[in-house]
């Protein structure tokens, strides 16, 4: 055989074998071992025909191919008969659960025949196994449903998806009955071949759901026409269910109810009250009975509600809401109201009620009848006979008269005499009233004392009647019943009448009346009359015969009879003009300022409330408030006096008033401050016009006796805004606005701005931080030369005070000086700085020229300057640092010096008896009398910086200089020239004959250990 022969069989053989895997695969059971055999078979045949390769060869290798055929086709023929045992079972197994389902099961083919149906099938439908064969679906549908059922189908297989629906089957006999339909498509080898449906009767379902949909629509017709509301909640609290009188109780419509909280409609204290209730039921509790609870509905009116609460379970006894009835019991609960209220006042009632029955015996007592008759209790009169009241003619009056009359008209009222449990008899006003049981009510009121009273009253008519003759007061006696009031002769005399003048008609009085009072009066009589006051009191103004008008107190007090009705009043008539002058002149002065007669600060905060209130009704309205600050206004004072410095505020009060519109609110706060409220302003502009009109205004001097004196304001202005909730606060803001404009210049007006509060806040920050400066040693001293201008030595040195924040920086003097001076602090910060500049003179000593005298200069606020210890600080200061005085001088400000000359004078001797130098610092400025300044001890005067710096340009300044520095000199003292800052500057001094000068031109202020402090001669490198 040869070698081509072989490989040919071989390939053949495994063809063969793979066809056998692939129908083994294919579960092709028959067909497996007859391919084996066949492969068999053809071994030897295909082995052979290549035998004509090789004789040798082919017979072995035929036999081995045949044996190796042989044994597969056995193994797969053991095979395949076990595999078909299997299959066997479990096709019968499926067969037995096909026959036997409780389901009536149907395949169906792609046509919508039956192909086969099971046992249940064939019961349900009434058809043998045989006749539902090949049977149409449609058949088997009643008619009604055949179409829609038949397109269920057909789209279930399309879409090879499971159906589910519910149809109305027909039976073999006509018969129809309900049944659910499942169908699902059958696919093998990827393709759709039959449909299986599975039917299920649901005759008993449909009867309980008929049944049940009836029980519903009977329950919720019945629920829709019973008055009470019923209501279901979910375990939420939401309403899941409700009838149409539930709506009605609670205003709502049904759509607004479902799904809403049920307590949505109650209070916090009800909805607290349901919210126990439910969790008590939810924690095991049984159904509550009824319950009130009050409801508010959506026109917020309250309503009185009674309902029970029952817990909705769930199969497992869980709680799965709450079901119940509710029911509007307002007019019970508004009767039951009315009901306690009525026996409340019958309890509290002063007189004595008892209820009788148709034999006579007590019922009811209450306390006040137990305590008129003297018993222990109402107890002690139940059941006994209401005539025990009366003895005597009494009882007989009773039986014979009064009865009578109560049986004929239902209703008897008198007086008559009653008997205690001790015995005494005393009078009584007694009612009695017929009952439509036939019983009576009695209610008893003890006389006694009214009868005392009227005896009194008696006794005090006829002392009336002697009292009127002779009272200062007027008085009156009106009748009611008649219409007519007694007037007596004085009441006429106080309105300039004699007693013929006047009648007795009331408009003789009304008539007379101011008719700005006349409403208010009627309405206090009416007021008393209707029982509402206890007195009558009335203050009224009433035309006097010479036409001016009274004042009039008028007093008074009803009398009622009776019944209760008022049948007189009367009182008394005094007159009380001059107190009531009095009065209005204490209130003007408790609202407006004595000196100028303009609204005080209490006034004006009133009537800013007022102004504030409209611009929060008002979206559009606006108004303005200037604060006026007079500038140098104490210096004034008290250089001219006080008697002075009042008639200039009268005077500047006058000319600021004039300034501003007849409904604009001048104000005087205090000293020389003023306020306008400009009431009802266009825009800022318009407030700034008037600002500077009263600017203008004060341009022209006052006359003050033989003097005249010229004056400006800072104002500062803030409008209206809603920001603002109180008056205090846009008061505060035109306060910052008039600071601003003090610090730039004075004399003009500043708009208020955010800025300007930012600005107040970094004020009071630094305040604080100024507290603490001297102790955490952020303060320092700098030192700068005053130089001679005639060798360019330095003279002296002045002390300068730097303070370097540890977050802001250097922080300017400008700024924190007068912050420290308004404070206080700048005194104990005066007496470091004063301490630190003399020690640091001494240890200069050894390095400053010997061939002139230098001096330290320190400058003392005005706080210093007063501070009762000043002499003896600078006498303790002088003796630790052991400074000559002859080498310390101090500065003092020219307006402080001249606030008050006279006390300013004796300070400056006892600090010149210690040796100190002596100089007027910024002098110029301060508007220094002259008949003071060579009575003070003054060494040296320094030119204010301001002249300095416009005496080149200004000739007047330049003057200004030229006759300070001949003053000066004049007076035996030395000049310093302040803020030199040019070559220019340093001539004209020299020229003007100004001898010492300091500033940037020479040198800044410097640190102490700073080399530039100490040059032989500051004007070498700068030459004139």
């Amino acid at each position: 055989m040869s070698v081509i022969a072989i490989i040919s069989a071989l390939l053949r053989t495994l063809a063969l074998g793979w066809a056998t895997l692939g129908l083994w695969r294919l579960r092709d059971l028959w067909l497996a071992p007859l391919v084996g055999l066949l492969a068999a078979s053809l071994v030897p045949t295909v082995i052979g025909v290549g035998d004509a390769a090789s004789a040798t060869v082919g017979p072995l290798l035929a036999e081995l191919f045949a044996s190796a055929a042989a044994l597969v086709a056995v193994i797969l023929i053991v095979r395949t008969v076990k595999a078909h045992k299997k299959l066997k079972r479990e096709t019968s197994l499926l067969e037995q659960v096909f026959h036997h389902s409780p389901e009536a099961i149907a395949l169906l083919d792609r046509q919508d025949r039956v192909l086969r149906g099971n046992a249940e099938f064939s019961r349900m439908f009434g058809y043998s196994e045989e006749e539902a064969k090949g049977k149409s679906v449609q058949d088997l549908i009643a008619p009604p449903d055949r179409t829609s059922d038949g397109a269920l189908l057909q789209n279930a297989l399309e879409e090879e998806a499971t159906a589910s629906d519910e149809s109305v089957g027909q039976r073999k006999d006509g018969t129809q009955l309900p049944v659910s339909i499942t169908r699902t498509p059958i696919r093998a080898d990827g393709e759709e071949v039959a449909v299986l449906g599975i039917y299920r009767d649901i005759s008993a379902r449909k009867t309980t759901e008929d049944a049940l949909r009836m029980s519903e629509e009977k329950s919720n017709t019945i629920l829709d026409h019973i008055d009470d509301g019923y209501y279901e909640l979910d375990a939420s609290g939401k309403l899941v269910a409700l009838n149409h009188a539930l709506c009605k109780i609670l205003g709502y419509a049904p759509a607004e109810l479902l799904g809403m909280d049920g307590r949505k409609y109650l209070d916090a204290e009800n909805a607290g009250k349901l919210n126990e209730l439910f969790d008590w039921m939810s924690q095991g509790g049984a159904p509550s009975g009824a319950v009130d609870w009050e409801i508010i509905r959506p026109d917020g009116t309250r309503r009185w509600v009674e309902g029970s609460v029952s817990p909705i379970r769930n199969s497992e006894g869980g709680i799965d809401g709450f079901r119940g009835i509710l029911r509007d019991v307002s007019e019970r609960k508004a009767a039951d109201e009315v009901m306690r209220r009525q026996w409340g006042a019958i309890e509290a009632s002063m007189d004595g009620m008892a209820i009788v029955d148709q034999a006579g015996r007590i019922e009811y007592a209450n306390d006040a009848i137990v305590a008129i008759y003297g018993y222990s209790s109402p107890a002690s009169l139940l059941g006994k006979s209401w005539k025990m009241f009366y003895t005597g003619d009494d009882l007989t009056r009773i039986e014979e008269e009064i009865l009578p009359v109560v049986e004929a008209k239902s209703q008897w009222r008198g007086e008559t005499y009653g008997t205690r449990l001790d015995g005494t008899a005393f009078p009584q006003e007694s009612s009695l009233t017929k009952l439509r049981d036939g019983g009576l009510t009695i209610v008893v009121r003890d006389i006694t004392q009214r009868q005392l009273h009227e005896k009194k009253l008696r006794e005090s008519e006829e002392r009336y009647a002697l009292a009127a003759r002779g009272a200062n007061d007027g008085l009156w006696d009106w009748n009611f019943r008649t219409g007519d009031i007694y007037y007596s002769s004085r009441w006429k005399a106080m309105l300039g009448y004699e007693d013929d003048d006047i009648g007795t008609a009331p408009d003789e009085w009304l008539s007379r009346v101011h008719p700005d009072d006349i409403e208010i009066l009627r309405a206090k009589i009416s007021t008393h009359v209707g029982g509402a006051s206890e007195h009558f009191e009335s203050e009224h103004r009433v035309r006097h015969k010479d036409g001016h008008y009274r004042w009039l107190l008028c007093r008074g007090s009803a009398l009622k009879d009776e019944v209760g009705a008022v049948y007189r009043i009367a009182g008394s008539l005094s007159d009380i003009t001059d107190r009531k002058h009095i009065e209005e002149r204490l209130h003007h002065d408790a609202f407006h300022d004595a000196l100028t007669g303009l609204p005080n600060r209490a006034l004006l905060l009133d009537r800013l409330s007022h102004a504030l209130n409209r611009v929060t009704r008002r979206g559009d309205y606006l108004f303005a408030v200037l604060f006026l600050d007079l500038d140098r206004f104490k210096i004034i004072n008290d250089s001219l006096g006080h008697a002075l410095g009042d008639a200039l505020l009268v005077a500047i009060a006058r000319r600021v008033r004039d300034c501003v519109r007849p409904d604009d609110t001048v104000a005087r706060l205090g000293g020389d401050e003023f306020v306008v409220l400009l009431d009802g302003v266009r825009d800022v502009e318009e407030a700034t016009t008037i600002a500077g009109r009263i600017h203008e205004s004060l341009t022209n001097p006052v006359r003050l006796g033989d003097h005249e004196v010229v004056t400006s304001a800072s104002i500062g202005i803030a409008t209206s805004s809603r920001k603002y909730e109180r008056p205090e606060q846009i008061l505060r803001d035109a306060d910052l606005a008039m600071y601003r404009a003090k610090t730039r210049g004075k004399s003009r007006h500043e708009i208020f701005d955010g800025d300007m509060h930012h600005h107040m806040l970094v004020r009071l920050e630094l305040e604080s931080d100024l507290r603490g400066v001297l102790d955490r040693n952020e303060l320092s001293v700098y030192y700068q030369p005053i130089v001679s201008l005639d060798d360019g030595g330095i003279v002296a040195f002045e002390a300068l005070l730097r303070w370097k924040h540890p977050e802001r920086g250097m922080v300017s003097p400008d700024i924190f000086v007068p912050i420290a001076e308004e404070t206080g602090v700048v005194v104990p910060i005066g007496y470091w700085t004063l301490e630190q500049a003399c020690r640091q003179m001494t240890e200069w000593a050894p390095f400053l020229p010997s061939d002139r005298p230098i001096s330290m200069h320190v400058n003392l606020s005005g706080r210093e300057f007063r501070h009762p210890d000043l002499v003896d600080k600078i006498r303790s200061i002088l003796d630790r640092t052991g400074l000559d005085p002859n080498q310390l001088g101090l500065e003092i400000i020219e307006s402080v010096v001249m606030e008050n000359a006279a006390s300013a004078a004796e300070r400056l001797e006892q600090l010149r008896a210690l040796g100190v130098q002596l100089q007027i610092d910024d002098f110029g400025t301060g508007y220094s009398s002259l008949s003071y300044l060579h009575r003070f001890p003054i060494d040296t005067l320094k030119i204010d910086r301001s002249f300095i710096r416009q005496m080149l340009n200004d000739q007047r300044n330049a003057e200004i200089v030229r006759s300070i520095v001949a003053l000066a000199h004049e007076l035996g003292m030395q000049v310093i020239a302040e803020g030199v800052e040019t070559t220019e500057h340093v001539a004209k001094l020299r020229e003007l004959g100004c001898e010492r000068a300091q500033g940037h031109f020479f040198c800044e202020a410097m640190p102490p250990d700073s080399p530039r402090l100490f040059s032989s001669n500051m004007l070498v490198s700068h030459p004139v």
